[in-house]
């Protein structure tokens, strides 16, 4: 299958399922430096933008086009960069008479570096020969249906969905998951998955990214690199994933398929094949955040992964809503031009107008507008019931109750469900709990234990 049909298939059904307006709520714009707005003395980081474009931009305009980055010709030019960001860094701390030490340094899909600097020595380093711009670093948060066979991802597993019905469950792309890590020894991420498939390493078995050239143990050829930007920082060393938003976001896009034996607190257990988007795709895993993200670290992904060659990114992060005086956007569309699909979460806001997390019209914001899960109520003759009760949203495990009497538990002495029912208490009736004091789950296992077939939560405030 054509490398780049894959890619637009993984912008229709990459990350969220389906586009849509809902967002993940904005975080305050970022906006450059002026000495008029901002005087402090209190040391954040800041991101200074320089004049020349980054590589990957840059390599646009040259004559005969091609985006090979290991051409002496972009050596050369990544090499002067590096000369005139050092040179620029020699006269921000002359002009500052301090040392400086960059956190990050940018060259691929954004000319810059990250400083730490007080509020006044950002807007004194703004008016310097060759810097455009200062950016006080931003904050932001990660963004988190059915799966594959509800968005139809199967049609192009098996090629009934595809021009010359040409089958591909992703094989020979390379996703760069920019979150909170992965979680390295999930059977996800291994090389061979539920299916037999096993993976082909497109740099060469044994050839790695970032940590896992040194430790190779970290990686196998379907996890293929690992890079870590928070480490000693916000967390604990490595890119393992200490959130889990990483790994969901991860197995999403590209998990193995697996089944997964799941287990009830009740003691009963179920099998389900479990499968990402593209489950033979290849992963490497960008940490850059922790509970939540942090501007400097989330270019300094995205620059690698431009260096890496990834074909998609994914991004499950919020965005900003000034495009085209952001940071992140900009190297987002430094990636767009080296031929990478940059699929973004539109976010968990909306639908009102106005709430899409990303904005760039560079990048594809995908999200979940629509879902099989609505539960119909099919509750009837409640006593003192006035009105159909409302039909709510959700998934079961299992499937649905047969027609049985609807009883109160506060008629058997324990409205909230807080203890073990006498066994025999019930044949099969479908118990009401009031809820409170105790989890929900905890009601459901003691009505079962009293001979109930199903429970009905109810709020009694």
């Amino acid at each position: 299958m054509n490398k780049r049909y894959w890619i637009f298939l993984f912008l229709i059904f990459g990350i969220q399922i389906s586009f849509g307006v809902v967002a993940q709520s904005e975080p305050e714009n970022i906006t450059a430096v002026s000495p008029s707005t901002i005087h402090s003395t209190a040391t954040t980081t800041y991101i200074i933008q320089f004049a020349d474009p980054p590589l990957a931009t840059w390599m646009q305009t040259q004559a005969g086009g091609g985006l090979n980055f290991q051409s002496n010709t972009a050596v050369s030019y990544q090499n002067t960069l590096a000369v005139q960001q050092q040179t620029a860094l020699q006269q921000m701390i002359r002009t500052l008479d301090r040392p400086l030490t960059p956190r990050f340094r940018y060259t691929m899909a954004y000319n810059g570096m990250a400083l730490q600097l007080t509020g006044t020595e950002a807007a004194e380093l703004s008016g310097l020969s060759g810097v455009t711009a200062v950016y006080r670093e931003q904050q932001y948060e990660l963004t988190t249906d059915a799966g594959p066979n509800w968005i139809d991802a199967d049609d192009i597993w098996d090629g009934s969905g595809t021009p010359n019905n040409s089958s591909s469950k992703g094989e020979g792309i390379i996703i760069g998951v920019i979150d909170t890590g992965i979680n390295t020894d999930h059977p996800s991420f291994a090389d061979v998955g539920g299916d037999g498939y096993n993976h082909t390493n497109p740099l060469g078995s044994g050839t790695y990214k970032g940590l896992c050239v040194s430790t190779p143990s970290l990686c196998n050829d379907k996890l293929i690199g690992q890079w870590d930007y928070v480490d000693g920082y916000w967390e604990s060393g490595g890119a393992e994933d200490n959130e889990g938003h990483g790994s969901h976001t991860a197995g999403t896009a590209a998990g193995n398929v697996i089944q997964a034996t799941i287990t009830a607190p009740t003691g009963y257990t179920y099998q389900k094949n479990i499968s990402g988007v593209a489950p033979h795709a290849n992963l490497i895993a960008y940490d850059a955040c922790f509970s939540s993200c942090l501007g400097s670290a989330l270019l300094a992904a995205i620059d690698q992964a431009v260096t890496d060659g990834v074909d998609v990114i994914n991004y499950s992060i919020s965005g900003s809503s000034d495009p085209y005086n952001d940071p992140i956007s900009q190297a987002f569309l430094a990636a767009n031009e080296a031929g990478i699909f940059v699929a973004v979460a539109a976010g968990n806001d909306g639908p009102a107008a106005n709430t899409l997390s990303h904005i760039s019209p560079w990048v594809t914001a995908v999200a979940a507008t629509t879902h099989n899960r609505t539960f119909t109520n099919a509750l009837t003759n409640l006593t003192s019931d006035t009105s159909p009760l409302a039909n709510i949203t959700g998934q079961s495990i299992t499937s649905g109750y047969k027609l049985a009497p609807i009883v109160y538990a506060g008629d058997y002495g324990d409205a909230l469900c807080f203890n073990d029912f006498v066994p025999g208490t019930w044949q099969g009736e479908i118990v009401i709990c009031d809820r409170g004091q105790n989890s929900r789950v905890q009601k459901g296992v003691h009505v079962l234990s009293g001979g109930a077939g199903a429970m009905i939560l109810a709020n009694s405030a």
